[in-house]
């Protein structure tokens, strides 16, 4: 596990200084689980390119804002653009694929530290339906567990969260209900329990609250270390959100999977809440008079995120990107264009 005593930020946003003919400063917005990565990322890059990268807050609506006003230079996230996105951004957009990860339902019930859950008992759980953790639904999967019969608080998040629209896609996959009361979001309403002052915080709660629940990152989960519930996937199988289980749900073969929120495959070892890690940029990036060398030094960096990079993710709780899906990347990667002319990988 990794302990850490920094405050984990909802949203990020970090500048980079990439030294070539001069001092160029590359800035982009990205999901508060990414945070760790991206900061080992940074400082690994930065051995071979001489960068620094300096985080700083930001929301994700605020990041897609700021890429239209040309404030930053791409988002990262854990969705592909949703239609509303792109439009506020109206220009062509690129939206590359650069790892996978997960969110995990965690919780802190005193002498438990397992536990098996499926769809319907979350739904329950988040519409306030299931209240005790000693419930009739819960113990059908758990009964060689003394579960007591306390209430189960909710940690909820008080801002959009990612981490929000991955637990809410995936129910919506299996529940109309759930699909026609909440749908895909970032942020649910009307659900009870706690609301924590800041996003970041929400793992912490979880930590230090005895008999509550809730969903945070996988990285978070396991910097924090809390105790992460199994899901139920499509085979019928309890499935613990780590490594092994996110990288059985990596089976796409159609592009409308990769759009997906949550993904999952039909391995019996798939865990079902994983999702892709997306980077989102201007397809032309002459926009604002940015020059020729911070397009290279931004092409130089995602080039090296989808090659050399994929090699710190596994120990910060991400899977890198499958053979397959590094050459749609790279693919991606070849769309930009600075004043109509295209790059070409080591240009």
């Amino acid at each position: 596990m990794y302990k850490f005593t920094i405050l984990i930020i909802f949203f990020i946003a970090f500048s980079i200084s990439y030294a070539n003919n001069g001092s160029i400063q590359l800035k982009g917005a990205g999901s508060e689980a990414t945070f760790f990565l991206f900061n080992k990322l940074n400082t690994e890059f930065a051995k071979s390119k001489n960068i620094d990268a300096v985080f700083l807050n930001k929301t994700i609506t605020n990041a897609y804002k700021q890429l239209k006003e040309g404030k930053i230079d791409f988002v990262i996230s854990f969705h592909y653009p949703s239609y509303k996105e792109r439009k506020l951004l109206s220009e062509e957009i690129i939206s590359i694929p650069f790892g996978f990860t997960s969110i995990a339902i965690c919780f802190n019930v005193p002498g438990i530290n397992s536990l098996d859950l499926n769809w319907n008992v979350l739904e329950g759980i988040f519409k306030g339906e299931i209240k005790k953790w000693n419930s009739p639904l819960i113990k059908i999967f758990n009964k060689d567990k003394k579960l007591p019969e306390k209430n189960i608080i909710i940690i909820n998040y008080p801002n959009e969260s990612e981490n929000t629209l991955i637990l809410s896609d995936f129910l919506s996959k299996r529940s109309k209900i759930w699909k026609n009361d909440f749908g895909r979001r970032k942020r649910l309403r009307y659900i009870s329990g706690i609301w924590a002052s800041k996003n970041s915080l929400v793992p912490r709660l979880i930590r230090d609250i005895p008999y509550s629940l809730g969903y945070v990152g996988l990285s978070e989960a396991n910097i924090f270390e809390l105790d992460k519930a199994r899901i139920l996937n499509l085979s019928g199988k309890m499935i613990s959100p780590d490594l092994a289980g996110i990288g059985a749900s990596i089976n796409i073969s159609a592009w409308e999977e990769l759009k997906s929120s949550s993904i999952e495959s039909d391995n019996q070892k798939s865990y079902p809440m994983s999702t892709i890690l997306w980077m989102t940029l201007y397809k032309e990036q002459s926009y604002n008079d940015r020059n020729y060398q911070k397009t290279k030094a931004l092409y130089d960096y995602i080039d090296w995120l989808i090659h050399p990079g994929q090699g710190y993710y596994r120990q910060y709780g991400f899977i890198p990107l499958t053979e397959g899906i590094i050459r749609f990347a790279e693919s991606k990667l070849k769309m930009i264009v600075y004043r109509n002319k295209s790059f070409d990988r080591g240009f």
